[in-house]
């Protein structure tokens, strides 16, 4: 290889990776949308969904596990909600024939929206599985808890 070809190979190399660099900082906001489309969290959908209905700026309460039978604490959703603040809430159920996720949003003019996701024991139903399904609140819409500590919208106890 003689010297002006390894120069212009080096050249060729420099522009590639000028040209890479580039194209990374103008489409930094693709790279995190297409990460946006699966993390290792199980139930993505269930969260896009949420956070689709309280809007970009709402308070993200963290995913509760409530275990067959067991009433949990969860300190996120009725303070949110105290402040009216919009926010969103899930929850992964144990029932007797798997897990059911539920999710409770807020959006910023004050209108609940709430969801149940059943992937159907697939742990791999991010992509193919059913999409969360819209629970109808109870008339007047407040937020409320079942026994067990989960928020909802519903008259469920």
């Amino acid at each position: 290889m003689t010297v002006a070809t390894k120069g212009k190979l080096s050249l060729a190399l420099f522009l590639f990776g000028l040209a890479a660099a580039w194209f990374s900082a103008i489409h930094f906001g693709f790279d995190k949308a297409i990460s946006d489309l699966y993390t290792e969290h199980f139930g993505d959908k269930l969260e896009r969904s949420l956070r689709k209905s309280a809007g970009q700026d709402a308070t993200e309460c963290k995913r509760v596990h409530v275990a067959k039978g067991a009433p949990i604490a969860d300190e996120c959703a009725a303070p949110t909600d105290a402040q009216h603040h919009n926010f969103y809430a899930s929850y992964e159920v144990e029932v007797a024939n798997g897990l059911v996720y539920r999710g409770i949003a807020r959006n910023a003019a004050g209108a609940y929206v709430e969801f149940s996701w059943n992937p159907e024991g697939d742990r791999n139903a991010i992509f193919a599985g059913p999409d969360p399904t819209p629970v109808a609140c109870s008339d007047p819409p407040t937020l409320r808890r079942t026994w067990q500590g989960v928020a909802t919208c519903t008259a469920e106890r």
